[in-house]
């Protein structure tokens, strides 16, 4: 089972079903897009690219920011990140930066983000 496909059958216990998946590039460098939709109100698109042979990173994008989806997110990478052991995965620096951030920061952030969303974004 490939660090893909670990991904998918998790996100789809935990978070929802999978809408859309698509894939671009070679065998060698390959980008995954999934997409979930949470409770049939978020969605949430997954991007899983390979920087080389043994190294995966996970960038995630919402199309509302929920603190508790962005962690739930986060621990499901750690499980995955467990379970691999041949292929490692690695988080994006925004899954990071929350990570390792206090709950009020990013709680205060979230709801910034979708009160102003339309103007600019704090998360990237």
């Amino acid at each position: 089972m490939n660090v893909k496909e670990i991904l998918v059958i998790m996100f789809e216990k935990e978070i929802g079903d999978l809408k859309q998946e698509s894939e671009i590039g070679t065998e060698d460098n390959k980008v995954y897009s999934l997409t979930f939709l949470h409770k049939n109100k978020i969605t949430i698109k997954i991007l899983l690219f390979q920087t080389d042979l043994t190294h995966w990173v996970i960038h995630h994008e919402l199309s509302k920011e929920h603190h508790s989806l962005v962690k739930k997110i986060i621990r499901i990478c750690g499980k995955i990140q467990r379970i691999k052991t041949e292929n490692q995965l690695l988080l994006s620096k925004d899954l990071l930066e929350i990570q390792e951030g206090n709950f009020i920061k990013n709680f205060s952030k979230s709801i910034l983000q979708n009160f102003l969303n339309k103007h600019f974004t704090l998360f990237k």
